[in-house]
């Protein structure tokens, strides 16, 4: 992907409810009852990777399936 000046725009970075549950291999349901929780701008809920990735870390050592503090 490219701006209109042709540079390579970043990786992004805040993902929909739909990706974040792709992204952790679990169903949306599953995500919005025991994920870690959004980030609110306005009405609008988007999921951090770096919050997701940790979250996942923290469930793979065996601290359960944590929910971060909102």
């Amino acid at each position: 992907m490219e701006d209109e000046s042709g540079l390579p725009l970043p990786p992004v970075r805040c993902l929909t409810k739909e990706q974040a549950a792709a992204y952790l291999g679990i169903g949306v349901t599953l995500l919005l009852q025991i994920g870690p929780p959004p980030i609110k701008f306005g009405r609008r809920s988007v999921w951090d990777m770096v919050d997701l990735d940790r979250w996942l870390a923290l469930a793979e050592h065996g601290q359960g399936v944590p929910r971060i503090a909102e």
